[in-house]
């Protein structure tokens, strides 16, 4: 899960806090190769390789809500856990927007790509960009439910070469509202 592969990642090398592409081959694994937005701000422009057989895999816009990230205890302990809430508050972050996004110049089809996930578990690393300290015993940093929300979109691998990969995406409604993500990526595909 796209997620939980981001969130694992210390904010040192994460792929969503550089502005390079530097950092794109962190923790990759299996046949899909994970690409990080930004956090909205200014738009990035990366350069990143991506190995042969690789079908790449992103959120244009998302959003997680839930035990880890201070949406409810033990995050937010004054907060009881409830999954129906969680439910509704990722899906209106997501309800309103425009999307775009292109390869190579040539705009791709992005208005049935909204998925809503199951609730899934995350695991922190110290260091991390979500601010969790981590103490004390084995486990500690794991937090279960969480949810997302968001629209995705998965590439097959691209032919041999270089490629230019584009996507803006501008939360319009909910709590992101003005939230703007505006990402290149300058692909050489082995």
């Amino acid at each position: 899960m796209w997620w939980q592969w981001l969130l694992s990642i210390p904010a040192a090398t994460n792929p969503a806090l550089d502005s390079t592409g530097a950092n794109c081959g962190q923790k990759q694994a299996g046949p899909l190769w994970f690409l990080a937005g930004n956090f909205g701000g200014p738009a990035v422009t990366r350069d990143c390789t991506v190995p042969a057989g690789k079908s790449i895999f992103f959120p244009l816009v998302n959003a997680i809500f839930g035990a880890g990230v201070g949406d409810w205890s033990p995050t937010n302990p004054s907060v009881p856990c409830n999954l129906a809430d969680l439910r509704v508050a990722v899906t209106a972050s997501m309800d309103s927007g425009t999307l775009e996004a292109d390869l190579d110049g040539t705009p791709l089809d992005v208005s049935n790509q909204r998925v809503q996930s199951p609730e899934f578990m995350v695991t922190y690393p110290n260091g991390n960009i979500v601010g969790v300290v981590r103490t004390g015993n084995v486990g500690r940093g794991t937090f279960m439910p969480n949810v997302g929300d968001g629209y995705w979109v998965m590439l097959t691998p691209l032919s041999p070469g270089s490629h230019t990969l584009h996507w803006r995406a501008e939360v319009t409604g909910g709590p992101f509202a003005g939230e703007v993500i505006e990402v290149t990526y300058h692909l050489t595909q082995e």
